[in-house]
């Protein structure tokens, strides 16, 4: 792949934003302080329960934990840790997302009280910049152990939504922190009649008339749109095989390896859609990485946005996938 190798020539700045925490100001409630920066990676997250709700805390922690992706090592949605009380106050306090189970015995109650006021009732609540600045906590409060364990069985997919709302938010202000790129969009309503917020950086891989791609490099991340003039049956089988064509010719022999890919039905920007995610491989130039396409039909034609990652530095790359899909979820068309 050619153009992945020409793109390091494009400087790309980059900002840490989890940084080591330390004591800083004090915030609007008594006998409250914020920990400076949250340390902790945007999909890591700890569950603070009292020793008598541990097991209903893990029961939770596999729940948050279950969707497995290949990148191609298997890599959980969300890395979760169950931990006492103590040990949060001892070394974990600062964390950047954090979940409190509590019931009105439990010694948690302190914490839960602290970060989201005493007055606060039952049920779940959530609260950005609790404890931590760049931080999100979450909690639950019940009355008893059995109405915890019940709101934790029946809204746990409540939970995980609200967590995944939020890291596409970080991961958008992120993706976005470099600035907006101003031509490339106009150039792609005109030419393909839609466009995309293009964060500064990327830069056309491949122009053709059904077919477009746009690239970043450090590390090497592209995404590509392709249009069919007419409806495409939504199987995924017949989905992946396209893609197969595609990054055969595009990406110089790019395949899936589909028995490690995760097929779901789900939507994009509103439309039935069909969503693989997984990991691509190239025999020829030794490559591999992740991938995530959406495949819908709209006004009559037939998209597959497909976002893709060499990274091989990093065993974990959903971040940069879940990254990217801030920006092909920006898709605009013409009317």
């Amino acid at each position: 792949m050619w153009w992945r190798k020409v793109l390091t020539t494009i400087a790309i700045l980059w900002f840490t934003i989890s940084l080591g925490g330390c004591k800083g100001k004090k915030s609007g409630q008594p006998n409250q302080y914020f920990e400076r920066y949250g340390t902790g990676h945007v999909r890591d997250i700890v569950i603070v329960t009292d020793s008598s709700e541990m097991d209903i805390a893990k029961y939770l922690a596999d729940y948050l934990s279950v969707d497995t992706f290949y990148t191609p090592h298997p890599e959980p949605l969300f890395f979760v840790r169950v931990v006492s009380l103590q040990s949060y106050q001892d070394s974990l306090r600062g964390y950047r997302n954090t979940i409190v189970l509590a019931t009105d015995s439990s010694k948690t109650l302190s914490l839960l009280k602290e970060a989201f006021g005493s007055s606060q009732g039952h049920g779940i609540m959530a609260k950005k910049e609790a404890l931590v600045e760049g931080g999100y906590m979450i909690g639950v409060f019940e009355p008893d152990r059995e109405a915890l364990r019940k709101t934790i069985n029946d809204s746990a997919y409540v939970i995980k939504n609200t967590l995944l709302k939020r890291a596409y938010e970080v991961y958008k202000r992120m993706e976005y922190f470099a600035g907006h790129r101003k031509d490339i969009p106009k150039e792609l309503m005109k030419k393909y009649g839609f466009a995309l917020d293009l964060p500064n950086g990327y830069a056309y891989a491949v122009k053709e008339s059904s077919f477009v791609c746009l690239a970043k490099h450090y590390p090497d991340r592209f995404m590509f749109i392709y249009v069919e003039n007419k409806p495409h049956e939504l199987d995924p089988d017949s989905l992946m095989a396209l893609r197969d064509s595609l990054t055969a010719r595009y990406y110089e022999g790019d395949y899936i390896l589909k028995d490690l890919c995760v097929v779901e039905s789900d939507t994009f920007l509103g439309y039935n859609a069909v969503k693989v995610t997984g990991p691509w491989q190239n025999d020829k130039n030794v490559m591999g990485g992740p991938f995530r396409f959406y495949a819908f039909n709209r006004g009559g034609k037939f998209y597959m946005v497909d976002v893709a990652v060499y990274n091989p530095d990093d065993r974990f790359k959903l971040d940069y996938i879940m990254r990217m899909e801030t920006i092909i979820r920006t898709m605009k068309f013409a009317k």
